[in-house]
């Protein structure tokens, strides 16, 4: 005996089976999400993903430019202490901070403009921002304090640049 499914249980299984099968191509080698290639953008209404690897004492950025818009940072702790990714706009270099406290970068210093960023992430954690960005240089920071001095200050800190 067949059985006769109901419209409405049909059409909500429809976006489940897209989902299956589009986690099914992924897994057999198919592309999923690029990390952008430098200038690269998303297209309208997508972020590209950079990879910002954190460690004792870096800040590594898969891709040191991408073209204005939205852009994910994808920030993960590949360190042995807790660390954080802080996004900043500005025209001064990545070691040119004004510092505050202990070797942490001021961020309520004129020319400089906190944008966002990761919080606090335990070693082997990760996490992600969106933000929106105009064409401009910023740097990327860590900007924890510790015992030992801050992060900053230690030299996690790199350049970024936004194009038009």
């Amino acid at each position: 005996m067949s059985r006769v499914i109901p419209t409405r249980r049909l059409l909500a299984a429809i976006p489940l089976i897209a989902l299956a099968s589009a986690a099914c191509s992924s897994a057999q080698g198919s592309p999923g999400p690029s990390v952008a290639s430098p200038g690269q953008s998303g297209a309208a209404g997508t972020a590209v993903v950079v990879r910002v690897e954190l460690q004792e004492w870096a800040v590594l950025p898969s891709i040191d430019s991408v073209a204005a818009g939205s852009v994910t940072f994808q920030a993960t702790n590949t360190g042995g202490i807790e660390h954080e990714l802080v996004i900043i706009k500005t025209e001064l270099g990545p070691h040119a901070l004004p510092i505050s406290g202990p070797g942490m970068v001021d961020e309520f210093a004129a020319g400089i403009e906190v944008i966002d960023g990761v919080e606090a992430l335990p070693a082997g954690e990760q996490s992600t921002v969106t933000v929106t960005m105009g064409a401009g240089k910023y740097v990327l920071v860590c900007n924890i304090a510790t015992d030992i001095g801050g992060h900053y200050e230690l030299g996690m800190a790199t350049a970024f640049t936004v194009t038009e």
